[in-house]
């Protein structure tokens, strides 16, 4: 059944998806005066199992994470691989929500991490995240809001936003996907083609996000998914390197333990591309939303 539908009294297209699911697309969802476009991928038992409720997956750059939209001719395909996955009886359902941005650079990162780029507007965004779209999201749909079946997850930039909003706000999102992220923006910096290395990563605003007070009321620290590939973009050079010191931070000084809360992912073929982030896409769906029989 295709064609417009009233949402959370908000207009979306409803369209073919695959084997998995179907797509609301809101072309103009306005929560609170911000505007912009909105994917929400969604099963299709979700008409037919009227009670069943279902956790969700959050996408940062949600121009690349179903169809090609970005600066490449490539996507995340995110909806082929729950198909693939599901088919195989591999993971459990879930939603997925891809939002797309309006300026990445100015919105995923949160100092100046160039001369010729706009930034700082993340803190917005991860409000805009955290205040608006979850809640739509919970309000709206079928879902299991508790943070402990929520992820926010992106890739490069959508990375490190990713795993900002997750640290901000672990009470909502207890899941982060960290794909190649920058967590060497604003840090390092590169010059004559060469990355001129900045603070110590606990020294820097990533790293002192991780001692908020938020996580000495009680409140779970999330899980976290950090995965890098090879140096084939001049950017995932500082991705490689930061990634690696992350974790040592996380276990070393924040009682992280691989396997338990902390999952990595080194790729020895992909590097800084979509085509990468789909590949790792469905690893760290098998990993967090395994299927319940296995």
């Amino acid at each position: 059944m295709a064609g417009q539908v009233s949402v959370g009294g908000q207009l979306a297209w409803r369209h073919d998806g695959n084997s998995y699911g179907f797509f609301h697309t809101f072309d103009a969802l306005n929560l609170e005066g911000d505007t912009r476009k909105v994917h929400v991928f969604v099963p299709h038992s979700y008409d037919s199992e009227k009670t069943k409720r279902y956790p969700v997956i959050y996408m940062n750059d949600g121009h690349t994470a179903f169809w090609a939209g970005g600066l490449t001719a490539d996507s995340w395909e995110a909806q082929n691989t729950l198909a693939m996955l599901a088919e195989k009886n591999e993971i459990q359902e879930v939603i997925v929500v891809a939002v797309h941005p309006r300026d990445r650079t100015y919105e995923y990162t949160h100092s100046k991490w160039d001369d010729a780029n706009v930034y700082g507007g993340l803190h917005q965004y991860i409000q805009y995240v955290s205040e608006r779209v979850k809640p739509f999201i919970d309000k709206s749909y079928r879902t299991i809001p508790d943070a402990s079946q929520t992820t926010i997850i992106g890739a490069s930039f959508g990375g490190l936003a990713a795993f900002f909003i997750g640290n901000s706000h672990p009470e909502q999102f207890g899941i982060i996907g960290a794909c190649s992220p920058s967590f060497w923006a604003g840090e390092d910096f590169l010059q004559d083609s060469t990355w001129q290395r900045g603070a110590p990563i606990e020294n820097t605003t990533v790293g002192k996000l991780l001692a908020n007070k938020k996580f000495e009321e009680g409140i779970s620290r999330p899980k976290i998914w950090i995965d890098w590939g090879q140096p084939d973009n001049i950017f995932e050079v500082p991705v490689i390197e930061r990634c690696q010191e992350m974790l040592k931070v996380l276990q070393n000084s924040f009682d992280y333990e691989l396997n338990k809360n902390l999952f990595f992912f080194e790729d020895s073929i992909g590097g800084h591309s979509e085509a990468a982030w789909r590949f790792r896409f469905g690893l760290f769906a098998k990993t967090f939303y395994p299927a319940k029989n296995t």
